[in-house]
């Protein structure tokens, strides 16, 4: 990727700040939100993130789960 932030087109520059997301949250944090994917039988983003929203989840595992691909 071009260092240069002004040449970055729209897409580089969110799969950015995904990435720095991603490495900014706690592993286990990681782990427990993948764990809860594949348990709750691999619900779409949105409903997820709404699941972990009402379940009382963190601020960490929430961005993480708008983040992770």
């Amino acid at each position: 990727m071009n260092n240069d932030i002004d040449n970055w087109s729209e897409e580089e520059i969110m799969k950015e700040r995904k990435e720095e997301i991603v490495t900014q949250v706690p592993k286990e944090v990681r782990q427990a939100v993948r764990k809860s994917h594949r348990g709750l039988g691999h619900p779409s983003r949105t409903t997820f993130i709404k699941m972990l929203r009402l379940a009382g989840a963190t601020k960490a595992a929430l961005q993480y789960a708008r983040a992770w691909v």
